[in-house]
């Protein structure tokens, strides 16, 4: 069992909030996935919801955060948040990414979700 399972398993089983995250080369992989699963717990969904071709208004909306946060917060590439997204190119991600920006000026639920997670993951507010 690989070292990110097993803090995926720990984490689940005492039921703690993880620690901001620092990235690492050990902890890429890691952090990509707890974005997406403090998002869709967050936003009610679960996270195999995001694997799909679904078009749901809340899936959507889903990954176009956990895209925002990825980009903003880790760094990470359009391709390994497609990967996270289940999105299945860059250009989609681009998309999610103009969306999420546009939902967190004119939306103050969807804003409120990600300042939530924000929050808990990197301990700083969305800007």
């Amino acid at each position: 069992m690989s070292i990110v399972h097993r803090l995926e398993r720990i984490e689940r089983v005492l039921c703690i909030e993880p620690r901001p995250i620092t990235i690492g080369p050990m902890v890429k992989a890691y952090a990509g996935r707890t974005v997406a699963r403090h998002v869709c717990r967050e936003m009610g969904l679960q996270v195999e919801q995001l694997q799909g071709a679904t078009r749901d208004f809340r899936v959507g909306q889903a990954r176009a955060g956990i895209a925002w946060l990825c980009r903003r917060n880790l760094g990470r590439t359009l391709a390994e948040i497609g990967a996270i997204n289940g999105t299945p190119d860059h250009s989609s991600v681009a998309h999610q990414l103009r969306r999420a920006e546009e939902m967190l000026a004119n939306d103050r639920t969807f804003r409120q979700e990600m300042d939530i997670v924000s929050r808990r993951l990197f301990r700083k507010p969305v800007a």
